[in-house]
């Protein structure tokens, strides 16, 4: 976990459940507690994963081209854009996740 204060003074976190090449690993939950912060305060969560913004996944589908074409490449863009970032509130000041192997979350509580 990497915690940091952006200029706002809103906090950012950075949470991933990451396991090496060729390894299999669990999804995890993960429940973050906030102290100094209001109880209720709004959290954005903008997710990598395999769902969210997976290249891997769209080259696989594609044949995994060694070169891939423009059009390859603008759909690999495309279809990898990643979406709004989630928005939730705290409850009670705290936050829980699910971590999907090999997914990476930023969360930033204003």
């Amino acid at each position: 976990m990497l915690v940091t204060k952006a200029k706002d003074d809103s906090l950012v976190i950075a949470v991933w459940n990451l396991v090496n090449p060729g390894s299999t690993g669990s999804p995890r939950t993960m429940r973050l507690d906030f102290k100094g912060v209001s109880p209720d305060a709004t959290a954005s969560i903008a997710r990598v994963d395999g769902q969210h913004g997976d290249t891997l996944k769209l080259s696989d589908k594609l044949g995994k081209p060694r070169y891939p074409t423009q059009a390859q490449i603008q759909q690999l863009r495309r279809e990898s854009a990643l979406k709004s970032p989630e928005e939730r509130h705290l409850e009670e000041g705290r936050l829980e996740l699910e971590l999907p192997v090999n997914g990476l979350t930023v969360i930033q509580v204003r």
